[in-house]
């Protein structure tokens, strides 16, 4: 595709089913592998799924001079949509994924049937780790900061962790260190909670329940909030059969 005058090439996993296509949206130095085993879910057994790498990260093409802006990610993704004769996705977005598909439902114009938002950024707390990337200079991230992150990532006991480092190795510094300062400044303006309570769609916040102590979970009012067992912000990874359980029941809810 061409977006922006930037040519891009984006590596997805599609499979055809009935219905509405589910499309999967990772977060900040993820990649598309985050949502494989919705390919092996019973669940979601007869529906169409698309997962991507977003530019800069995984397979995807690292374009140069493209901003990694949050709402030029969106645009991205709806031009792929496009292109891919999808619409009204239901959307399945994971942390940095969550804000972005926020931004592309209001792109799409609300022409989306359903919003999964899987631990995605909504506030200011929930921006620990994009605000540490985004506290030095590029230079001191790519030369340090980088590294000393990938190196305490990979000790942590929580595995998810561990396999977001491994992760971050396909993406691009500079994509990580942008896309951190759009996703904290979004965050801490407010708006991304204030654009998600306002989508009339069918929506729903789900999180690990080792995080059950988060700020945002207080601030829904009436969204409703899924807890998924013996999980934390990896929930796909996590404990994936209870995940895609959850999110194909969501789906199909009235």
């Amino acid at each position: 595709m061409s977006h922006g005058g930037f040519p891009i090439e984006i590596s997805a996993k599609y499979r055809a089913g009935k219905g509405n296509c589910v499309v999967f949206i990772h977060g900040l130095g993820c990649t598309k592998e985050c949502f494989d085993a919705a390919f092996r879910s019973q669940p979601l057994g007869k529906s169409p799924l698309l997962s991507f790498d977003l530019p800069g990260f995984g397979a995807s093409s690292r374009p140069q001079g493209f901003s990694y802006r949050l709402e030029e990610q969106a645009q991205v993704c709806m031009q792929l949509l496009a292109d891919l004769d999808i619409s009204y996705p239901h959307l399945v977005a994971h942390s940095m994924g969550g804000a972005i598909a926020i931004l592309l439902a209001e792109e799409m114009g609300g022409k989306i049937k359903s919003l999964s938002n899987a631990e995605g950024n909504l506030i200011r707390s929930d921006s620990t780790m994009s605000r540490r990337m985004s506290s030095v200079s590029f230079k001191a991230f790519s030369d340090r900061l980088l590294v000393r992150l990938k190196r305490e990532l990979l000790s942590s006991r929580d595995k998810g962790m561990a396999s977001w480092a491994r992760m971050m190795e396909k993406s691009d510094p500079l994509a990580l260190y942008l896309s951190a300062k759009s996703l904290l400044s979004w965050s801490e303006t407010g708006k991304l909670l204030e654009k998600f309570m306002g989508l009339k769609e069918k929506k729903a916040y789900f999180y690990g329940d080792s995080n059950s102590g988060m700020a945002v979970l207080g601030k829904l009012d009436g969204v409703e909030a899924l807890s998924i067992p013996s999980s934390g912000h990896f929930m796909m990874t996590d404990n994936p059969s209870a995940f895609y359980k959850s999110v194909a029941e969501f789906i199909c809810s009235k």
